[in-house]
């Protein structure tokens, strides 16, 4: 796997971690058959435990392989937190 290209960033922003959990807490699982995922984001919570958030870049959110409901509110708190669309970033 290339890592070359790979942005990495750890998040400890309370008031954003508790509007992340809060809102990721009343998502409800989809019918959906896929996302077309941009994001993975390791949840590291502190009793050891470890989730796996996959985020589309537009749309899609999935949560241990089980496609959500998506809502846009926690979708865009997610990317404005990892400025994902500041394409300054993606330049060298």
């Amino acid at each position: 796997m290339n890592l070359e290209n790979t942005r990495y960033k750890k998040i400890t922003n309370k008031n954003f971690l508790i509007k992340f959990e809060e809102q990721l807490n009343e998502l409800k699982e989809s019918d959906e058959f896929s996302i077309n995922s941009r994001i993975l984001a390791l949840l590291n919570y502190k009793d050891g435990n470890i989730d796996t958030l996959c985020i589309g870049e537009y749309r899609g959110i999935c949560l241990n392989g089980k496609i959500l409901y998506h809502n846009n509110d926690f979708h865009n708190l997610i990317m404005d937190e990892i400025d994902f669309y500041d394409k300054k970033l993606y330049d060298k």
